[in-house]
């Protein structure tokens, strides 16, 4: 992470931008033990594996009295160890200077330059300790230069569960990828109120203000409508975000007699024998009359109820052993037995 922060290589064990070579030697007390290479370790987990496995074959050598030969040794993608090629003495493994690279005298005045430009504050430290990110995705944040991003989901509030945070970053990766099409580098966007949206809505879906169909179409006409002006306040945009929502109404109806009253609309539009069908294939996970009823009733509230709320609703209105539907040419009345 130090060498990635401060721009000197990737970092990337599994991408071959660092690699590592192990020696093992196992022998008894006073005796000097024979020296066996590990060549091209791709990662930390792997040189652990690597070594355990080197270790555990040596020891068994040695309580066997069989001769450890002094050698270079492979190791597949599980961490064992093969015998890649012999050297016949110590001096195959002695330092041996390039010619072609000339001598470079290291002057203090370097070492000191070195040491003001190096950067050693290391933030995304704290997204490990302090938010409980995952190791591996603080290097994404590093390598994919999203750390503006993380910092105005973490300026909007309390963070919420990795596992939903990331959800809704997958989210906005997949819908930039697919507006932004021509774009080479489409994320991180670069568009700051798409940025303050999307903070918002993981933080609004997650206290369940806001469903994710609405939070959706949100984020897709923030990314459509590209750059805000210059002179806007990127501070109140995401209150300005929440008027939005406010103004249009977009907020998740939770009231179960609200929603009921919407279900039951919808139940009543249909015909007796289309709520029978529906009843008897109540078994199947996913019925057709089940989910075109479900998919009319989303669509009535203008995508405002959850459907897992649908789900729940449908059943309590319609599911019942003692409820007839009773029609006439001028009302529709619903009866409970």
């Amino acid at each position: 992470m130090a060498l990635s922060h401060n721009g000197i290589c990737l970092g990337q064990f599994h991408e071959g931008n660092l690699r590592v070579d192990a020696n093992v030697s196992v022998s008894k007390n006073g005796e000097k033990g024979s020296k066996v290479e590990l060549k091209n370790l791709s990662g930390i987990g792997h040189m652990y594996s690597a070594l355990n496995n080197e270790i555990k074959r040596q020891l068994g050598m040695v309580k066997n009295g069989e001769l450890i030969e002094e050698e270079t040794r492979a190791v597949d993608e599980q961490g064992r160890t093969f015998s890649a090629r012999s050297k016949g003495s110590e001096l195959d493994y002695r330092f041996i200077p390039e010619p072609n690279i000339p001598p470079l005298k290291i002057e203090p005045k370097m070492l000191k330059k070195a040491k003001k430009s190096i950067l050693l504050d290391f933030p995304y430290l704290s997204f490990i300790e302090k938010y409980k990110f995952p190791p591996n995705f603080t290097m994404e944040i590093l390598l994919q230069k999203i750390g503006n991003l993380i910092q105005i989901y973490l300026d909007c509030g309390p963070p919420v569960p990795f596992k939903h945070f990331k959800k809704w970053l997958d989210e906005l990766r997949y819908l930039c990828e697919k507006i932004y099409i021509n774009e080479t580098n489409y994320f991180p966007p670069t568009n700051i109120k798409l940025l303050h949206c999307f903070a918002q809505i993981v933080h609004l879906t997650y206290t369940g203000k806001l469903t994710n169909l609405i939070a959706i179409d949100l984020m897709r006409e923030f990314a459509e409508a590209g750059e805000v002006e210059e002179d806007n306040d990127y501070n109140q945009l995401g209150e300005e975000i929440k008027e939005l929502i406010q103004n249009r109404n977009l907020w998740r109806i939770i009231n179960s007699q609200q929603i009921d009253k919407l279900v039951l609309d919808a139940v009543l539009d249909h015909t007796p024998d289309f709520i029978d069908n529906m009843i008897a294939q109540k078994s199947k996970q996913r019925s057709k009359p089940f989910a075109k009823l479900k998919r009319e009733i989303i669509d009535r509230s203008n995508k405002r109820i959850a459907p897992e709320d649908v789900d729940n609703s449908i059943w309590r209105v319609v599911d019942l052993s003692g409820f007839n539907f009773v029609f006439n040419t001028q009302t529709i009345c619903c009866m409970w037995l």
